[in-house]
């Protein structure tokens, strides 16, 4: 970002303009065994009256500098869980990945907020899945604790960019509360590489045997998603199923979707 359109986004932060401002593209997750529909991802996008529409990554990072991530958040999961009974009409049982933030991970009050706000959709826990990027399990024993919460109030803790960090598997056995891994789309990319291919194959091993379902997201092309599932990879998510997509344009895609298209996959 140049200077002055970061000084810009820093300024409406400040002024709490982005909260007004928030959109959620949605994209779905789909089963690599049956190629059904088994969840969606919320992902925030921010329509700027002047900038035009910024990604999380062009508006995320400097909201957490601010201290204006807090009201983004409880935003973005008043949304998504108020989109959440169209979703499931859509795709009946599928669940909602919402991502949230290291240090919001960590704020005691987003327990008691989650809790609230699906009683007030009258939804249940086991409908939402809470992604958290893998640094925050280094956070052993705050993070821990909170993941424990969470997970005994019937919350699913996912993490993100599995196989990135040196604590991958130590995060796995260190966290009994975590019940989903995404593979990261960087490692999913190069999958047909065989020293990846190899990696891919004990991380998938690892969280298997821990009873923990994994996700091979950001996939974009056909050949390294039949590779990911003739690995046994159990959800695949990325532009070859699906890009991100407001939720008026997933209605369209959801009454167009064959699961044949994952079924066929390597065979």
């Amino acid at each position: 970002q140049d200077e002055g359109r970061t000084r810009r986004i820093l300024a409406d932060l400040d002024a709490g303009r982005a909260v007004e401002q928030l959109l959620l593209h949605y994209q779905p997750q789909v089963s690599m065994t049956t190629g059904e529909v088994v969840g969606f991802e919320a992902l925030v996008r921010w329509d700027h009256d002047e900038l035009g529409q910024l990604t999380a990554r062009e508006f995320i990072p400097l909201a957490e500098r601010t201290g204006s991530m807090g009201p983004i958040t409880l935003a973005v999961l008043e949304r998504a869980l108020g989109d959440m009974a169209e979703l499931q009409r859509l795709a009946p049982g599928a669940r909602l990945a919402i991502n949230v933030t290291r240090r919001h991970v960590l704020t005691r009050g987003l327990v008691d907020n989650l809790c609230a706000s699906v009683r007030r959709h009258g939804l249940s826990p086991q409908d939402i899945v809470l992604e958290v990027s893998e640094p925050a399990t280094g956070l052993a024993s705050e993070s821990s604790d909170v993941f424990d919460t969470l997970s005994r109030d019937g919350f699913a803790v996912s993490i993100r960019g599995f196989g990135t960090a040196r604590s991958s598997l130590t995060a796995l056995w260190n966290n009994p509360a975590i019940s989903e891994v995404k593979v990261d789309p960087s490692i999913a990319a190069l999958v047909e590489d065989d020293k990846t291919l190899r990696l891919v194959r004990a991380l998938l091993s690892a969280a298997h045997s821990l009873g923990i379902r994994v996700v091979a997201e950001g996939v974009e092309e056909a050949a390294a998603a039949a590779a990911l599932r003739r690995l046994g990879c159990d959800v695949l998510q990325g532009f070859v199923v699906c890009p991100p997509v407001p939720l008026a344009e997933l209605r369209d895609w959801c009454a167009s979707w064959r699961r044949e298209r994952v079924l066929d996959l390597g065979a």
